[in-house]
């Protein structure tokens, strides 16, 4: 069998995706492909955080034109973040100084235009304009931990998730640095008020930090994250009961958080060290519906090339992100696009490489290659239903995924067509291009089409006489006329 037959029977079994026997809908099925610009890192504050209003002047409009150029179908954006000031105006938390925009509810509106989950964020442990207002509250304003879980910060939590919840649209938000804090400004003391949270959580009086042993600690570190925990899974869910929490680990096993309520009740958990061996450790420690994502940044040093093929094939989401550059924004995807993935190095790479993935482009992918003259090929194949699966074919193709849609343009494929008649299916598209190889290898490499060849292959009936190899028999022409 010649080369191009083999690419060409890969691609006849991409045409699964027309015939899939789920009726799920696709936030169900659909990858996690999800990145953030983040905002919490800039010039100018008292710690390492951006200055408040640093990036205050950001465009909701190019941020989503570069979030989609990028491909993803999940933008992290900002709620609060670590300096302590609102990404949306009108709020219960004072707006980002000079906020030109009403940034979060405007990313939220334009990107549910383009079928994108919009989330925000929350520092748990460390809020800059907390620690100046409320010193005898925090341990300093370090670019780190310092808040302790008292009824007076989960009172402010409470109150802020709510009103985001409630009043910006969002789809969820991830939660971050949500361990203990770090008491290094203090010398190791405690503060006041969390020596009474203490006592309000083991029911017996602060023994001292000398006398405090490692097995009372962590029982009083779990007790006091699980109580942080109820106020925001309370806040969130109660304010819209489909808001999606997501918890991001930089230390995903800590003892602190692992086989915990939280854990069970989360609904996207992410490992930020980005080792697959940290995700498949805790997979049995969290709920049915909870979902497990991994991640690409310049700090936790992953080999993009190693870990992106082997969360696809775990089935865990991929996420990454990086500070802003110039006017808020990074370089357009092209530039990521333009250079071969091993000659780039830190978040370029990350980003250059999740780029490919999440358009549905192969690792070796770059935009040169994609020159093409306008040459047209028709194409007819030919399948049997399974009559008990009509029903629901009809109902997927009702719906069919965006992302799925948005793979096929890209590899220049058009006037897609599918007929039914007493359970015969007859499929008709015109390829536009002269790298129909190329093209259909780089959409069989993508991930949402091979999540759809898993599932819809049972819900067909190759016909007896297709050719060896082929799953659409393939169907000759005998006429045309334009």
């Amino acid at each position: 069998m010649n080369k191009a037959k083999v690419l060409l029977i890969i691609f006849i079994s991409f045409q699964f995706f027309l015939v899939g026997c789920t009726t799920q809908k696709q936030e169900t099925d659909e990858p996690i492909q999800a990145f953030s610009i983040d905002f919490n890192w800039g010039e100018g504050g008292p710690n390492a955080f951006a200055k408040p209003g640093l990036w205050a002047d950001a465009s909701p409009e190019e941020h989503i034109q570069w979030y989609k150029d990028m491909g993803v179908n999940t933008i992290q954006t900002f709620i609060v973040s670590c300096n302590g000031y609102a990404w949306y105006k009108n709020g219960v938390v004072p707006e980002q100084p000079g906020l030109k925009h009403d940034f979060l509810p405007e990313m939220v509106r334009l990107g549910h235009k383009e079928g994108m989950k919009v989330m925000g964020y929350f520092c748990i442990g460390s809020n800059t304009r907390w620690g100046l207002e409320n010193p005898e509250y925090s341990y300093g304003i370090p670019t780190d931990r310092h808040i302790p879980y008292t009824k007076k910060y989960l009172g402010y939590l409470d109150e802020v998730i709510r009103d985001a919840v409630k009043n910006t649209g969002i789809d969820g938000f991830m939660i971050d640095w949500f361990y203990q804090p770090n008491r290094s400004s203090t010398n190791g003391k405690w503060l006041d008020c969390e020596k009474q949270r203490y006592e309000e959580l083991m029911g017996k009086q602060f023994p001292g930090e000398d006398k405090l042993s490692e097995k009372d600690y962590d029982t009083y570190s779990r007790l006091a994250i699980s109580a942080c925990w109820d106020v925001i899974y309370k806040a969130a869910k109660e304010t819209n009961p489909d808001c999606i929490i997501w918890l991001t680990s930089f230390d995903i096993t800590h003892p602190h958080i692992v086989n915990s309520k939280m854990f069970q009740q989360i609904d996207w958990l992410m490992n930020e060290a980005g080792d697959i061996e940290g995700v498949e450790a805790v997979r049995n420690m969290v709920g049915e519906k909870t979902r497990l994502i991994t991640c690409l940044a310049n700090w936790n040093k992953q080999d993009p090339a190693v870990v992106v093929p082997n969360a696809i094939k775990a089935g865990v989401g991929l996420y990454g992100f990086t500070k802003p550059g110039k006017n808020s924004l990074l370089p357009p995807i092209e530039k990521y696009l333009e250079a071969p993935v091993d000659s780039l190095k830190g978040d370029e790479k990350n980003i250059a490489v999740l780029a490919r993935i999440f358009n549905g482009y192969s690792m070796s992918y770059k935009t040169h290659q994609l020159i093409k003259t306008d040459t047209m090929h028709r194409y007819g194949q030919i399948i049997k239903l399974k009559p008990e699966r009509v029903e629901e074919y009809k109902k997927l193709h009702a719906e069919v995924w965006p992302d799925v849609t948005k793979a096929i343009a890209k590899s220049n494929l058009k006037n897609y067509s599918i007929y039914l008649k007493d359970e015969i299916l007859f499929a008709y598209f015109e390829y536009h291009g002269n790298q129909f190889e190329k093209d259909m290898a780089e959409m069989a490499a993508n991930p949402v089409i091979q999540k759809w060849w898993d599932v819809c292959k049972p819900c067909m009936l190759p016909i007896e006489t297709r050719e060896e190899g082929e799953w659409w028999a393939n169907m000759e022409e005998i006429f045309h006329q334009d």
